[in-house]
């Protein structure tokens, strides 16, 4: 049968035909007939197919030229989706029904007005408000670092993170509390250790690390970076310059604190430019107020050290209330910490000189009262003697044994050796008892003390604090009242065991008669 006139492909169909018949569709100007005709040329042609495609996604752009401008906040669900590309609108309010039925024939053009609706829903769900990124971040910034060995309460500009959390350039890493503590690694290295509280602002580009300590303790170890990028630290009265270094820093009210270990450092005062080149094994101090820079050479730690508890000397302890005592006349007592809100005491930070170093035989000892038994704990701030940020370096903590036991009210002696300490970890809910036992490490350096019932005020008072080495003859009957504890529990343990097997047996021997009755 032949065919008709106008089911046949036309010569003519040219380029300008199927522009001109494809525009008028968009505008909803082609009649039945005309449609027809346009699929017709796109089932002979894939080319026709992928620009018609092309034309329909234009229109879609023309039709909504604001709409990456909107606020996606203020756009309501059902909005959103009215963006979505429209099937174009006849301009006569009535729609013919053969020319609705001759629509529904053509499968190529709505094939392709399928994918132009999808593809325009795809547009409209990516512009609709994505979940705030981690860090606040701008999505162009770089990853320069990576946050490891979090402890207590550290912040990315705010917000909480963990070990393993990625740093980008523009952020601020602050460790909260006196408890607080993380790492700070770059990918060739460079390691960085915050004892809390610090608060540094992350910058550098192009491969130069810049940073901005605006208060509290750092140590580094700073790896051989590229030529004419030095790593630089600001602070806000000074500028440290170096490479291929280890050192510690320390941040407080219009001074800074610098001690190498090995390398070399330059520190300039911002407010009048004087420069010092700060060596291995040196110290130097840079005073906002004025005053020539001066170096001065550090010999050592001392491995004894004993607190000064009277009011002169007490000014300094960060955390603490000074109170009478009636046995030395002045004793420290737990107040507020403003950044933990926990009841606490802790003794001044001496992170560049330390308190004391650490050896196999060192032991702290406490003269402490408790008004309220209950759960408390002992840390210790200790980082490595050269400064160099390792596995070991943080914070370590004791608690007591049946803390809730002990006499209320009473001045009691404690001596506690460092090794029975544990390292605090990230997991705060952890209990002391199952934590791994890693101790502090001998020669590393205690630089604070600090004690605290967190949230309960117990009415803890210490009147003497020190911490020395524990002679042979005391660490000899540690050993022996160790071992007799040991041996007592054992000793308890077997007659428990025993008494259990004598009333087994005894049950059996009651119950013999009856069975041999039977």
């Amino acid at each position: 049968m032949p065919q008709k006139a106008h089911d046949s492909p036309s010569r003519n169909d040219s380029d300008s035909d199927f522009l001109s018949l494809s525009l008028q569709y968009l505008e909803g100007e082609l009649e039945a007939a005309d449609v027809r005709r346009l699929d017709r040329m796109m089932k002979s042609d894939q080319q026709k197919q992928a620009s018609f495609v092309t034309l329909c996604m234009q229109s879609q752009l023309l039709r909504e030229p604001l709409r990456h401008r909107l606020n996606d906040s203020q756009l309501a669900e059902s909005e959103l989706f009215e963006c979505s590309f429209q099937p174009p609108v006849p301009t006569s309010s009535v729609v013919d029904d053969s020319r609705a039925e001759a629509l529904a024939g053509f499968p190529y053009v709505w094939c392709a007005l399928a994918a132009v609706v999808l593809l325009a829903v795809s547009l409209t769900w990516r512009m609709q408000p994505q979940p705030i990124t981690e860090f606040d971040r701008i999505r162009t910034s770089d990853v320069v670092a990576v946050v490891s060995n979090a402890v207590g309460q550290v912040t990315i500009n705010g917000k909480p993170v963990h070990s393993g959390s990625k740093v980008y350039a523009g952020v601020t890493l602050r460790t909260v509390s006196s408890t607080s503590s993380a790492d700070l690694i770059y990918p060739d290295g460079t390691t960085f250790f915050m004892a809390g509280p610090a608060t540094l602002q992350v910058n550098g580009s192009s491969g130069q690390k810049k940073l901005f300590l605006s208060n509290g303790n750092l140590c580094a170890t700073i790896h051989k970076q590229p030529f004419g990028k030095p790593t630089l630290i600001s602070t806000p009265d000074s500028e440290l310059e170096m490479n291929d270094t280890n050192f510690g820093m320390s941040t407080l009210p219009e001074t800074t604190e610098v001690m190498v270990t090995s390398g070399l450092a330059t520190l300039r005062r911002t407010r009048d430019g004087e420069m010092i080149e700060v060596r291995s094994g040196q110290f130097a101090r840079s005073e906002s107020s004025g005053g020539k820079l001066q170096i001065e050479s550090r010999q050592g730690v001392p491995v004894q050290w004993q607190a000064h508890l009277n009011a002169k000397r007490m000014e300094d302890w960060p955390i603490g209330m000074l109170v009478q005592s009636e046995i030395s006349g002045a004793a420290m007592m737990t107040a507020t910490d403003d950044a933990s809100e926990f009841y606490s005491l802790a003794t001044p930070k001496c992170w560049t000189s330390g308190i004391v170093q650490i050896t196999e035989t060192s032991v702290l000892n406490l003269r402490i009262r408790i008004a309220k038994p209950g759960f408390y704990q002992i840390m210790i701030g200790v980082r490595g003697f050269d400064f160099k940020p390792t596995a070991l370096t943080g914070n370590y903590e004791y608690q007591e044994r049946n803390f809730d036991q002990v006499p209320a009210n009473q001045w009691r002696n404690l001596s506690i050796p460092l090794s029975q300490f544990k390292k605090a970890g990230s997991d705060g809910n952890q209990f002391f008892k199952d934590r791994p036992a890693v101790s502090p490490a001998a020669g590393d350096v205690v630089y604070f003390v600090y004690i605290s019932s967190q949230t309960v005020d117990r009415g803890i008072m210490i009147d003497e604090m020190s911490i020395t080495q524990e002679p042979p003859a005391a660490q000899t009957n540690r050993r022996r009242a160790r071992k007799a504890r040991d041996q007592s529990d054992r000793v308890r343990r077997d007659r428990r065991q025993k008494a259990g097997t004598n009333c087994r047996r005894a049950r059996r021997a009651l119950k013999l008669p009856q069975l041999v009755s039977q």
